[in-house]
């Protein structure tokens, strides 16, 4: 996760649960924080719902990228890599 002035916010691992349609997520950052919420995909279209909004394009098998913002304080870009 990056700033929009090009800062890292924020990195660390996101874990899936449910169908590939929608179901929760909870992320674990670098500062070790779980962050909790639901997922949808349609399409394309990924939207993590949490403390932070995630708006995103599933690009590849692996990678999905988008834009977010955390309780309309902060906001920028993020970027997805499966291993």
């Amino acid at each position: 996760m990056e700033t929009e002035d090009g800062n890292t916010y924020d990195t660390g691992t996101i874990t899936f649960t449910g169908q590939p349609e929608k179901g929760s997520y909870v992320q674990l950052n670098i500062y070790e924080v779980d962050y909790e919420g639901d997922y949808t995909v349609k399409g394309t279209t990924v939207k993590l719902l949490g403390d932070e909004s995630w708006q995103g394009t599933v690009t590849s098998t692996t990678q999905m990228s988008g834009t977010w913002v955390h309780e309309g304080e902060s906001k920028g870009t993020w970027t997805a890599v499966k291993p």
